[in-house]
């Protein structure tokens, strides 16, 4: 279940009898309470962790975060603990594990897999599914240089997910004009964004960001930086020390739930 993320966490601990030590020298116990301290939403029980430690289960992103916060791990941390996390998922949605291993091009697709699934858990639909584009053409790519057979056992899963993202996205508010959706002929970000802001005034747009309850942080965050102080994207990323792509990606996926939130509104008035 999660053999990696366990492995990874146990870096961070050292067996004393019964106990486990963190080394900031908090029990199993006192970091639990510590991730509960921090969270804003869901608990989290001592034996949640319990469980990750043992290779049990998974922690979702914000017991991750909370983990993090808890010991006051570094970027670098967390982000190997998010790789252990993309190479459980892979191996739990039928990847040979051998696949989840290191070797370049298979760390390559698990990661993206993975960030494309937990694009999906978010409800970020639009960014998964652009995500997914980008690993489709470099999967066809490959295809044409004859890909050794784990790597396309891996693209058999890739098409998998592929289908899902479609339906998925087939089913949400704002895509009316997406039933048919080829993820190949996927309109660029630059593309979907200048057809979504000729529906809606900045005004109009910020307004809804404002009151809107599903917008997360960083995405008011990108948003104000983007609209009030009228920054670019390139500044806002290295202010935020996102990527480019990443900033673009919250703004599409912003500006889409400012749409559907709008329809909700029209649909109550």
């Amino acid at each position: 279940m999660g053999m990696y993320l366990a492995r990874e966490l146990q870096t961070y601990f050292r067996k004393s009898g019964n106990k486990y030590l963190f080394h900031n020298g908090m029990t199993l116990n006192e970091v639990a309470w510590e991730m509960q301290a921090v969270v804003q939403c869901g608990s989290i029980d001592p034996g949640i962790l319990s469980k990750a430690i043992n290779g049990r289960r998974l922690l979702s992103d914000w017991q991750v975060d909370a983990f993090c916060q808890a010991l006051d791990l570094t970027e670098s941390q967390r982000y190997e603990l998010t790789f252990a996390i993309m190479q459980d998922r892979g191996v739990n949605a039928g990847l040979d594990i051998q696949l989840a291993m290191p070797p370049p091009a298979m760390t390559f697709i698990v990661r993206n897999m993975a960030q494309i699934w937990q694009a999906t858990e978010q409800g970020e639909l639009q960014r998964a599914l652009d995500m997914l584009y980008n690993l489709y053409q470099w999967k066809c790519e490959l295809e044409d240089v004859d890909a050794p057979a784990p790597v396309m056992r891996v693209f058999t899963l890739m098409n998998r997910e592929r289908e899902q993202l479609i339906n998925a996205i087939s089913k949400s508010p704002w895509s009316t004009e997406m039933n048919e959706i080829d993820i190949v002929a996927l309109p660029s970000i630059a593309e979907l964004v200048e057809s979504i802001e000729a529906e809606l005034s900045s005004d109009e747009l910020n307004q809804l960001v404002s009151c809107a309850p599903t917008f997360s942080d960083i995405e008011r965050r990108v948003w104000d930086q983007r609209y009030q102080k009228q920054l670019s994207v390139k500044q806002i990323a290295m202010s935020l020390q996102r990527t480019p792509a990443t900033v673009e990606s919250l703004l599409l996926t912003a500006r889409l739930k400012a749409l559907t939130y709008l329809q909700e509104l029209n649909k109550e008035s």
